[in-house]
This record gives structure tokens, sequence and C-alpha cells, in this order.
């Protein structure tokens, strides 16, 4: 398998910024506006999240690298601790929104809690913490008592990520075909008898990150899927197996002020599992196919502007399937910002100029063992730079983290990959990295 297709003349930059220098997240939301790119624990708000809250704190943290100059951040307090902030900032070079403008959760809110105690909690810090009428979150909670703290109405933002409502605004003709739907995960564990196209793809409507997705090949795992989801509450459907050759993330944005463009941020690769779990992104600056040409005109002229007109406004990207004969489907919304955005806002800015393979890891040690294992080789600007860090946690020895792995080819990511791997990073990604079976 080659590691890319070849480019077009015509790059994702020159096609769908052509004026543009620098983008944040201040140019789509009105100034005060306060992201939180947080999700309901568990099953709450008609939404299923399975991450562990390690990884929550740990995502929550990615948008104080593109805030920009007016819009402040509400995360954790495992990425809000002063030497976090010194680490990204004097060990890898990183520009960071000031403090004043990263608002963070008492630390009593941590991954010790289940979710019914977090999500409480949580919701109590909202209603101390933020100005009515500017909270953006990622997932929005439904409570009736916090809907005059969101800047968009969160019902919204909820029906736009729900799967179920995605062919309101998407074509037929980009769609997957949904030959069952059940109203929960008992109705579906009572009748995966009539269910005998394989592969197929099963669903939990609302729900990210994988997990609410399994692919089946065979009854034996179309059971598995049953037993794993009959007790959900949500939406549940069968949904087509699109044999893809490539697996997109758009990203675009609409602007809070309606005179001005939508746009298309950017692009990337997904890194997923066998189960369809999603596993981080791989980013090539400089690569626009024709196929998403099509993808970024039909999202501009069609699918975004019908969103426009139902009152949401943001970042966001939407997952979409290339089938080798060049059709195209979406198969998964994401209203919020997303793994990769920040990322594709660093490479129109010009932060980042190469490749780069999005992941998540681990690392076991002392602050100096961490620094010369880790961040000695994501020194921003660096000659020997091979890692860009994104956001940072940790917790007791163990230092938690998103970054983008840097490379010029299959072999050098692979190199890379491995070089990381021997200095005791742990990760999914970097792993599959070093096999080749990550990068297109």
């Amino acid at each position: 398998m080659s590691m890319r297709h070849t480019p077009s003349t015509l790059t994702m930059l020159d096609f769908a910024f052509p004026n543009r220098k620098i983008i944040s997240l201040s140019d789509y939301f009105p100034a005060g506006t306060t992201y939180f790119y947080g999700f309901p624990c568990g099953e709450d708000s008609n939404f299923l999240n399975r991450v562990p809250s390690w990884i929550e704190e740990l995502v929550a943290a990615r948008p104080v690298t593109c805030a920009g100059d007016h819009v402040s951040v509400l995360t954790f307090s495992a990425s809000g601790d002063p030497d976090i902030r010194d680490l990204l900032q004097n060990h890898c070079g990183l520009e960071l929104a000031p403090s004043n403008r990263v608002n963070t959760f008492p630390p009593d809110i941590n991954s010790t809690l289940n979710c019914h105690e977090r999500n409480v909690r949580i919701k109590q810090e909202l209603w101390t913490r933020v100005t009515p009428g500017t909270l953006v979150m990622a997932q929005p909670y439904l409570d009736a008592s916090l809907r005059h703290l969101y800047l968009i109405d969160p019902w919204i933002t909820a029906w736009l990520n729900d799967k179920k409502n995605m062919p309101e605004y998407i074509p037929e003709e980009h769609l997957p075909k949904r030959p069952r739907a059940y109203s929960n995960g008992a109705e579906f564990f009572a009748h995966t008898d009539q269910i005998n196209q394989w592969p197929c793809v099963i669903k939990i409507s609302s729900s990210s990150a994988g997990d609410g997705v399994r692919i089946c090949f065979n009854r034996e795992q179309l059971k598995e899927a049953a037993e794993e989801f009959k007790d959900s509450l949500g939406d549940i459907f069968v949904e087509e197996f699109i044999g893809a050759q490539f697996n997109y993330g758009l990203q675009f944005a609409i602007p809070h002020d309606h005179t001005k463009p939508i746009e298309i941020i950017g692009w990337n690769q997904q890194i997923v599992s066998e189960q369809g779990e999603f596993l981080g992104g791989v980013i090539y600056p400089d690569d626009y196919s024709e196929t998403l040409k099509e993808v970024t005109q039909v999202f501009l002229t069609t699918i975004l502007p019908d969103v426009r007109k139902r009152g949401w406004y943001g970042v966001g990207g939407v997952d979409i399937l290339v089938r080798p004969d060049g059709r195209w489907y979406c198969i998964d919304p994401n209203f919020r910002m997303t793994a990769i955005t920040a990322y594709l806002m660093e490479a129109y800015n010009g932060t980042v100029q190469t490749p780069l393979a999005g992941f998540k890891g681990t690392f076991t040690g002392t602050r100096r063992n961490f620094i010369d294992h880790v961040l000695i080789h994501a020194k921003e600007k660096s000659s020997e730079q091979i890692l860009h860090m994104q956001s940072l946690t940790r917790s007791g020895t163990t230092y938690q983290f998103n970054a983008g792995l840097l490379f010029r080819d299959q072999q050098s990511a692979q190199d890379n990959a491995e070089h990381l791997l021997n200095d005791d990073v742990q990760s999914r990604v970097l792993v599959k990295i070093t096999k080749g079976r990550a990068l297109l």
C-alpha cells in the first residue's frame, strides 16, 4: 500500500482559504465565549460516553493552543497545573491562551469520580463559573436548569451530533443505507435474528469516538455487540458497511457573523481500530485530492448552509469514507472540535509544515525523566524535533499527552515512532505506525 495518494496542483489551503493567514477559535465565536471541550460521562443527556475520565481531562485542554484572542477555555485542574503549563511553554515552546482566559474546575473533579458524581459536580461548577449565554460545550448537557448558560441552543448541537438525524441535512447519495433501526438496546438485542447482512455496522445513534460503533463480519460478532449494547437507552441502527479506500475527517467552520463565509479548515486521514474506534489522525498539509475537492464543494454549497440556517455555528468535522470508485459517504458528524482541529489550524497557520500523525501517549517517570525522554523531542522549531505537543496532564508519576508525530515519509514515520517507543512512550498509534499499518 502506498503511503499517500498523489496530490493535485491545487492544495486544500489554496482552495478553502485563498486569503487567510491566521485562524483560531476566536475567528468563529463572539468575544466572551467560554469553550468547554467536554462530554457527559456515562449515559447522560441522550449521549453515550465510555471514554475514561483521564482522557476526557486531556481532551478538554486541547483548545488552550487554538483559542485565539477573545475565547476563554474551561478545563480540568489536571491540565491547569502551573507546572504543566511551564512544561508546554518553556520546554516545548508552545503558545497557550493566557492564564486569565483559562478557567479550571476544582481538583475534586478528577478521574476518581464515578460518572454520576462527575456529571453532578461538573454541572454545579458550570452554574457558578460560566456567565449566562457564553458557554459552548462539545456535547452539551441537556438539563433545563443549564440551558440559559449556552451561547447556542444545546438541543441544536445535540440534534446535529446525533447520527440518526444526518438524512435531514446530508444528501441521500452521500449516506450509507440503514436497513434496520431500533429504539433502544433491549429492542436491538431481541431482534438480532432479523439481521443477515455481512459485514454490517451497528451504531448507537448518539455517541462518539467509536464507543457506540461495532463492525460485525459474522453472527457471532453481532451477538457480542447485542450483548454489549443491550442496556443502552438510545437509538440503535444497522448501517451498510462501506469498503473504503480512504477514511477522512473533514474539518469545517461556520462563523457566528453571518456576513462571513463558511470555511473548510482542512482534512486528515483517520487512524481507527479494526472495530472503528478512533485512535488518531494523519495530516498532509500540502495534499488535496480531486475527491476532497468535490466533498468540500458539497459541504460549502449544500450541507453547511443548511446547518447555518438551523442556528448552529462554530468548528466541527464529519468523517468521510471514500470507496475505490470515488463514491464518498458521511458516516459520523462532530459538531464540535475534534482531536485534529487544533493541528489543522496550526498547519494552516504554518506552525506545522510537515506531515503529522496525531496520537495519545503516556509516559511513567519523574519530571526530569519526562523532559529527557519525551520533551527533548518536542522543542518547537528544533532541528531534531519529531514531536509536536498539544495537551498534557499528569496523574501521580504518569504523564498523559496528546501530540503529533512529525515525519517526512513512511520510513521516517516508522523510525520516529520507534524512537519514542524506545524512550518508554506508550501509544497504540505509534505501535501501528512501526508496523506500517497506520499511514496511507
